[in-house]
């Protein structure tokens, strides 16, 4: 309501963005349907699955799973 506020004052279009972790336990703690009405975009952060706190590799942020994943039971794609 204040963005649209100011937008009327100053003729420009403000847009409310939000960005959210992609995992299912990081989207398990957002109440979605609760927040998308008052949003005009969502970013989802789909990287950093897997990094340098691991003791292995492993696929960045995968599209799809795989089952020869060694870390499959997480999820994390």
């Amino acid at each position: 309501a204040k963005l649209d506020a100011q937008g009327a004052l100053d003729g420009r279009r403000y847009t409310l963005s939000v960005a959210l972790g992609a995992s299912g336990d990081k989207l398990g703690k957002v109440q979605l349907g609760a927040i998308h009405p008052h949003l005009d975009w969502f970013n989802l952060m789909t990287y950093d699955y897997h990094g340098a706190w691991e003791h292995r590799t492993n696929f960045h942020a995968a599209l799809f799973g795989r089952a020869d994943d060694p870390d499959h039971a997480q999820q994390l794609w």
